[in-house]
């Protein structure tokens, strides 16, 4: 679930106790869900700085 309030987007989950980190349409076929007031998507985030591996597609 997510919640603006002010300038702050607030998010949970009732089936996390803890949360250690968000992350927010990261990958390249992502299609946003959320926009602004002016209708444009809301970018790419995340709430970590974990090492991210890259890994090669090879289908």
């Amino acid at each position: 679930m997510a919640k603006i309030e002010s300038n702050t987007v607030k998010v949970w989950s009732e089936e996390v106790n803890k949360s250690v980190a968000m992350r927010f349409d990261l990958n390249n076929l992502a299609e946003s869900n959320r926009f602004n007031k002016a209708g444009l998507p809301a970018s790419s985030f995340r709430a970590d700085n974990w090492k991210v591996k890259n890994v090669e597609n090879k289908g």
